[in-house]
């Protein structure tokens, strides 16, 4: 990640496992990174100082 990255998560994405989260990382207008996060295996630490974090209001298609 570098300086003005934005992470973005979407709570409410249908996914098979039920703690498991879809989260990207926006770098300008382009999506740089998508990951399937299990909220009961793995822990991201990111420094608010450094880079958003935000709700994604609309859920990005694939490929965009």
């Amino acid at each position: 990640m570098k300086h003005g990255d934005k992470v973005y998560y979407h709570p409410r994405h249908h996914v098979k496992q039920p703690a498991t989260w879809l989260c990207w990382i926006t770098r300008g207008d382009r999506r740089v990174a998508m990951v399937k996060v299990k909220g009961s295996h793995v822990t991201i630490e990111i420094s608010p100082r450094y880079v958003d974090i935000g709700i994604e209001k609309e859920v990005y298609k694939y490929g965009q």
